[in-house]
């Protein structure tokens, strides 16, 4: 099982509006992808918040090969549509974990 952790910065600002658009369109929508078998949302704790408040969520990916086709064909329509709603309201960046165990 593949992991795409995708952690995120949002502004005290844009802290609500952002967090109700996370939760009932941009996280369905990517799930509606077919490329994940499940997700795990997080709050990210211990980190100062003076810019903002941190999440993080865990895409969890059946293999390789659907990961990479969702990096080439889905990850730059979703990171421009949150680019484009959010601005520098946002900071986000993603890393690949593979499960172990």
């Amino acid at each position: 099982m593949i992991i795409l952790n995708i952690t995120t910065q949002v502004s005290h600002a844009a802290h609500e509006a952002w967090l109700k658009w996370f939760t009932e369109e941009h996280l369905p929508a990517i799930m509606r992808t077919g490329s994940f078998t499940h997700a795990q949302w997080v709050r990210v704790r211990e980190l100062a918040d003076e810019e903002g408040l941190t999440y993080a969520v865990q895409l969890y990916c059946p293999d390789w090969s659907a990961l990479d086709a969702f990096r080439i064909n889905e990850l730059p329509r979703f990171r421009e549509s949150e680019k484009k709603l959010w601005g520098n309201n946002i900071f986000s960046f993603e890393s690949v974990m593979e499960v172990i165990n």
